[in-house]
């Protein structure tokens, strides 16, 4: 990925943010991103505790060795 450039995720979680401090519902803004309620929860949650640095996401675990 280039400098400048968001990924698919990075993107989804910050558009879910923009939208629920729009006031718009949890349940609209899982539609609108095709993501269940649960991980809009999720993400208001991490960025609540870790603010911008939660758009970032986590390392996920590789299960190639």
């Amino acid at each position: 990925m280039r400098k400048g450039q968001l990924g698919v995720g990075q993107f989804k979680r910050a558009t879910g943010l923009l939208e629920l401090d729009r006031g718009k519902a949890i349940s609209a803004v899982a539609t609108t991103l095709g993501v269940s309620e649960t991980t809009v929860r999720v993400w208001r949650n991490r960025y609540e505790q870790e603010e911008l640095q939660m758009l970032h996401g986590k390392p996920r675990l590789s299960s190639r060795r």
